[in-house]
């Protein structure tokens, strides 16, 4: 709202409106686009130590006191949608969050983070999308949570970072969001996955993945398929022996296929991917595997590598171990 005087616009203050415009609310709080909010000093109180400190303070008697309709006014910095947000967020009604884009959500959460409204933190959280942070934003929503301290979206959007490469050409523009030490950090973070996944990868290459093969009874298909791709001699090509690998708690030597060691190394030495689901490519593997049967007419891996639910089951538990290595290496890493 506001009104023109000649050729000037002033401004003036205008209530929000339901739900706030209770006729007995003791405290008025204004947004930075004027909009006039009727709430409860217990309520800001009980949700907000910052507010209950700013409500138990003296008011100076040399200064004139902001009242409008006799309540008193604390004007704020944040927009009227945030505002809304917030109070919603510790009030008994309905809540009306700003979640529409990333940006939206963080400056929600950096208020009431400012506000030390613990509980309504974490229902915003609560309520955000699922996908509100993806591989195009994870960089720029990084940057913003690490400069305002922001510890889970911080962790989180560094963690979806590990799915894009960190080079110039993937965040040239983005880099002007950038500070000096919240990019030391995201490097330092996707040095420690990247050792992990780099190291399990070559003990993939050679067939000594802790927890593989397994005994167990579920994993029976997966044990089969595990020992026959490290005990048959495939033809056509030269074997890389394991000696003393064991399986089924019986010492034996392992002939690593070379296509399934070059394979590997390659994808440990150029760092395909930092998260599991990347790093461990099937169709990739599958695509080397076919080239191999076909250019050394190996009937015996072409039969050893289709048994798909055998091949299946044992993906599926490469995936799980090489993820417990990847949680393990990021788990205790402190961004601040």
């Amino acid at each position: 709202m506001s009104n023109v005087v000649g050729n000037a616009t002033e401004r003036v203050p205008f209530y929000h409106g339901a739900p706030f415009d209770d006729n007995d609310a003791d405290i008025i709080l204004r947004s930075s686009d004027l909009a006039d909010f009727r709430t409860y000093k217990v309520l800001l109180a009980k949700a907000s130590p910052f507010f209950k400190t700013i409500l138990s303070l003296p008011q100076p008697p040399t200064e004139p006191v902001p009242l409008r309709d006799g309540l008193l006014v604390i004007s704020v910095p944040e927009s009227r949608a945030v505002l809304e947000g917030l109070l919603t967020a510790i009030s008994p009604v309905a809540p009306n969050y700003p979640l529409a884009t990333s940006f939206d959500a963080l400056l929600l959460l950096l208020a009431a983070q400012k506000y030390e409204m613990t509980s309504a933190l974490a229902n915003i959280r609560a309520h955000a999308p699922g996908d509100l942070i993806t591989p195009a934003n994870a960089f720029r929503v990084y940057n913003f949570a690490w400069q305002h301290r922001l510890v889970e979206e911080t962790e989180r959007a560094a963690r979806i970072t590990l799915e894009r490469p960190m080079t110039m050409e993937t965040y040239g523009p983005e880099l002007q969001f950038a500070v000096g030490p919240a990019l030391h950090k995201l490097w330092e973070y996707r040095s420690l996955a990247q050792q992990a996944v780099g190291a399990w990868l070559l003990e993939l290459s050679q067939g000594k993945i802790e927890g593989l093969p397994s005994d167990s009874q579920d994993d029976e298909n997966a044990l089969h398929w595990w020992e026959t791709v490290l005990t048959e001699r495939c033809t056509g090509e030269p074997q890389f022996i394991v000696e003393d690998l064991d399986l089924e708690e019986e010492e034996t030597d392992a002939c690593i296929r070379k296509w399934w060691t070059d394979f590997f190394e390659e994808a440990a030495k150029c760092g395909r991917g930092v998260v599991p689901h990347v790093a461990l490519n099937r169709a990739a593997f599958l695509e080397v595997l076919m080239e191999h049967v076909a250019d050394e007419d190996c009937d015996i891996c072409q039969s050893v590598f289709t048994v798909e639910a055998d091949m299946d089951m044992t993906w599926n538990k490469l995936e799980r171990n090489l993820r417990e290595r990847f949680e393990e290496s990021i788990a205790s890493f402190n961004f601040f």
